[in-house]
């Protein structure tokens, strides 16, 4: 099984993050094997590029949600994904300047981070806006 394996635990019942989330996997899952086996950096930086790309437009998703049910943890949850993201432009930066490869540690801390991120801050805010649709809230 590989370090960006999908699973049901990742579920969060809300129909378009959890299909971007498993493309997020899909793509994050290609980025770790190119590492991994030493694919050029062309090849590197094409991969990174299509990841961030899906994963800042994810992010722009799941934060036009959380507006729309006044997610009262919309700050932090904002602060995580920017978090990541200048993690991500950073190393697009490193391999624009010349970087060989992305480090496997690198593709170990994205992990780590979707790991904490969607089962912690992901699953509060799905809860919240399954609560808000059942009540019938509107913006």
């Amino acid at each position: 099984m590989g370090m960006f394996t999908w699973n049901d635990a990742y579920l969060l019942g809300v129909r378009l993050f959890d299909s971007e989330h498993r493309t997020l996997f899909a793509l994050a899952h290609e980025l770790n094997e190119a590492v991994i086996h030493g694919e050029n950096t062309w090849a590197q930086k094409n991969l990174l590029n299509r990841f961030v790309n899906t994963l800042l437009t994810h992010f722009e998703h799941e934060e036009e949600l959380m507006r729309h049910y006044r997610y009262s943890d919309l700050e932090e949850h904002t602060d995580e994904h920017q978090e990541l993201a200048a993690q991500m432009l950073k190393m697009k930066q490193r391999l624009e300047a010349g970087a060989i490869s992305i480090p496997l540690d690198f593709t170990q801390s994205v992990r780590n981070w979707f790991d904490r991120h969607i089962r912690r801050y992901d699953q509060l805010a799905a809860r919240h806006t399954h609560h808000n649709e059942l009540i019938g809230l509107e913006a």
